[in-house]
């Protein structure tokens, strides 16, 4: 089965390398075409060779032609790319610290957010989701990158937490995992990241929109607004709690 991706990704975490080497395994897992059930890229391919070497025809980086940020004809030439048909299964466009993407820019870019060209996926690589515009983060996927380079999703303390929150597990019990084994906003931050990725998967993974679409796109406007509401000064215990009662999930 061939793994879904959205249209859009944001990648939050710190510029450097261990986001730009993200970035690339990210673009290869898209890429390959030997890629597992996992979509993992197999890593020895020719696709994957040009894509780690960022020679791959379907891998592109809009080009920064302002001194500190981007200029509307740089988005332009970008979308002009990803309207070509990709010589694989996808176009991958690479905004790398999208967060010198001005408000003009940005809503260049939203048309082809809002009607992306087939195969297209764009990835938005920053180290703050804020600076982008409401309208351009709703419209994507947002992924933590870690300074280890692990996901949110891959981590331990978060998986053991979102297992239990889809399952029909007890206030009581959710509770106690996130006492226990979640420590503070961060990590707070990284579950919802991870629980807005799983509930986007579940809205695309089946090729057609599922049958409980709204409820799982009001679900991810809740996890937004919890999101906002722990930046504010919300206990993330406290605020965790409150969104599991209020979804699906928290009935019985």
């Amino acid at each position: 089965m061939t793994q879904e991706y959205a249209h859009a990704y944001i990648l939050e975490g710190k510029s450097g390398e261990t986001r730009d080497k993200y970035i690339r395994s990210f673009a290869g897992n898209i890429i390959c075409p030997n890629a597992d059930e996992f979509g993992h890229a197999c890593g020895r391919c020719p696709a994957c060779v040009r894509v780690r070497s960022g020679t791959h025809e379907d891998l592109f980086y809009m080009n920064q032609s302002g001194k500190d940020m981007y200029r509307v004809e740089d988005a332009a030439d970008m979308m002009e790319r990803l309207s070509m048909r990709p010589y694989g299964e996808h176009n991958v466009g690479v905004v790398d610290n999208a967060e010198r993407l001005s408000e003009i820019v940005q809503n260049k870019l939203l048309k082809t957010l809002e009607e992306p060209y087939p195969g297209t996926v764009i990835i938005l690589a920053t180290d703050n989701r804020e600076s982008l515009l409401p309208t351009v983060r709703s419209r994507c996927v947002i992924k933590r990158v870690f300074s280890d380079g692990e996901e949110a999703e891959d981590r331990v303390n978060i998986q053991s937490l979102l297992s239990s929150w889809n399952s029909k597990t007890y206030f009581f019990k959710v509770r106690e995992i996130i006492k226990k084994d979640l420590n503070g906003n961060e990590d707070a931050l990284a579950f919802l990241d991870a629980l807005e990725t799983d509930l986007h998967d579940r809205l695309i993974g089946a090729g057609a929109l599922p049958q409980d679409a709204v409820r799982l796109l009001n679900e991810i406007d809740e996890v937004e607004q919890t999101r906002i509401n722990i930046k504010r000064g919300m206990n993330p215990d406290y605020a965790l709690e409150a969104l599991f009662l209020t979804t699906s999930h928290g009935q019985p």
